[in-house]
């Protein structure tokens, strides 16, 4: 796995930045309640850059699934000490700490975009590019005795993941 350019770590930094403003305004105030223009206001930062990094505030959850420090997180994935099974269980562990943090309007809303059919994720959340890439290095550094590919693994740990959520 490739460590992160600081090019990559500041557009990191800057979505994260606008999740942490947006997520707490649909927290207290309610989803439909909050439009693309509060967050922008309260970001600092011009619709443009908000349309760089999302394409609707419904795509905003796409984004949700780790907000972990970059650095930390970057740190953590180039560590090849740590076994890839512990590093999705970091990943996962992350994940449900986020969820629970961010409450039930939060967690309503994505499951609500999820049964709607809507796509919210993209090819650059960055949540999904981890757990694909992690299970790709605990397949090649033959962690994981399977027959399934990257995707079913994925799709198992995430409908675990959901499940927990929901229960």
């Amino acid at each position: 796995m490739k460590k992160m350019t600081k090019r990559k770590l500041q557009a990191i930094r800057t979505k994260n930045n606008i999740l942490e403003i947006a997520l707490p305004m649909i927290k207290e105030k309610g989803f439909a309640n909050v439009t693309v223009d509060d967050i922008c206001i309260a970001a600092g930062i011009a619709k443009g850059t908000f349309y760089h990094y999302f394409e609707s505030k419904e795509k905003v959850f796409g984004n949700t699934g780790i907000m972990l420090d970059d650095l930390q997180l970057d740190n953590l994935l180039n560590n090849k000490q740590i076994s890839s099974l512990d590093k999705i269980y970091y990943i996962v562990d992350a994940y449900m700490l986020f969820i629970k943090n961010q409450g039930i309007d939060i967690t309503r809303q994505l499951f609500k975009a999820f049964l709607d059919g809507n796509d919210i994720y993209n090819e650059e959340t960055t949540g999904i590019d981890i757990l694909l890439n992690t299970i790709d290095e605990g397949i090649e550094r033959k962690e994981f005795n399977t027959n399934l590919t990257t995707y079913e693994i994925a799709e198992l740990i995430l409908s675990y993941s959901m499940g927990l959520i929901v229960y």
